[in-house]
């Protein structure tokens, strides 16, 4: 049964889960009723930038090493079941920047497309992504031409619920059902989260200092962003001393369109046209979210009879080459992959 549960954040146990969400057969059956050639899997129960196995095992590193290594394996093993169908994102021991190094390295070589990251270690006590501790690391992520996903929600919740101003901010009820207010509250917070993670990639030069480096901002969803990074291009002019703009060879809109994906969710053709309008339609993805409750399948709203149907929509006003590029070309181009008609 594929009908999704509303209002629930998951059901209780296995049994109650369609097979797709987790088996390569299942989820390839799926994918193929549906039409869609490649699916791109991020982690889930261990953190969206896997960032959860931090926690586990404190006094034992090795141990927590062996479960990334493994976690990792086992999506080696889902890629090549599904025929190269299935890309899971690999996590990284980010408490060891060190073993973060050879993990990248060696997923690579075992052929492994991408990788999801959290944009916020900060919040669990390690050097935040500017640090030159991490210099290495991202100087191995651009040599072996591997993009890097920043997930809403890789960071740490710690005081962000803090700011809703309901005083109950459960996530869900003892039913199971979501308590709806807060839990859009989070998540729309989430997606302004990776807002800043844009501005800091271009504000503080990383971009300019990696500039082959590629970035994915997942699940964020893409029509807030021409607001902002014109905004960025307007404080640019406005506060940015000549000594400091001599140190940029791009403007933050140069910079956006050069390195940083965004994954269009949820929006209607308007928010899309603004996007493409602005930026074209080189560094746009189309993601579904499955099996999350908010995702696109089986349909996204009782307005769409199929995701194809929403598809066709958002994209009503551009053209057939315009449209490849969105739903397939973008996304082989950067993760190394030829799956497309």
């Amino acid at each position: 049964d594929m009908s999704k549960h509303l209002y629930h954040f998951t059901v209780p146990r296995y049994a109650d889960m369609s097979p797709a969400t987790s088996q390569a057969a299942a989820a390839i059956k799926y994918m193929d009723e549906k039409g869609i050639a490649a699916h791109v899997v991020y982690p889930n129960v261990i953190g969206f930038g896997g960032q959860a196995l931090m926690n586990i095992f404190p006094d034992d590193e090795a141990l927590r090493l062996w479960h990334v290594q493994t976690y990792n394996d086992a999506l080696l093993d889902l890629q090549r079941e599904s025929n190269g169908r299935l890309l899971g994102q690999a996590a990284l021991p980010l408490w060891n920047i060190e073993q973060s190094v050879a993990e990248v390295e060696r997923i690579r070589k075992l052929g492994l497309t991408g990788i999801a990251m959290s944009s916020k270690p900060q919040d669990f006590g390690q050097p935040r992504l500017l640090d030159p501790v991490w210099d290495r690391f991202w100087e191995t992520c651009q040599d072996l031409n591997v993009p890097v996903n920043f997930h809403i929600g890789s960071g740490s919740f710690v005081g962000e619920i803090e700011k809703f101003w309901h005083p109950d901010r459960r996530g869900w009820f003892e039913d199971g059902t979501l308590n709806g207010p807060i839990c859009i509250f989070t998540a729309i917070s989430n997606f302004l989260g990776n807002m800043q993670d844009i501005m800091n990639l271009i504000l503080t030069g990383m971009l300019e200092k990696y500039p082959k480096l590629r970035f994915v901002s997942v699940e964020s969803g893409c029509g807030w962003a021409p607001f902002v990074i014109q905004c960025m291009e307007h404080q640019w002019r406005e506060m940015l001393a000549p000594a400091q703009r001599a140190q940029f060879k791009r403007t933050p809109k140069e910079m956006f369109m050069d390195q940083i994906y965004m994954t269009l969710y949820l929006e209607d053709h308007n928010c899309i046209d603004a996007y493409i309008n602005y930026f074209g339609a080189d560094n746009l993805l189309f993601e579904t979210d499955f099996p999350h409750p908010t995702s696109m399948y089986p349909h996204p709203t009782s307005d769409y009879k199929s995701v194809r149907d929403y598809a066709d929509s958002i994209l009503r006003n551009h053209s057939d080459e315009t449209k490849a590029k969105v739903l397939y070309k973008n996304a082989e181009k950067l993760y190394g992959v030829k799956l497309g008609a």
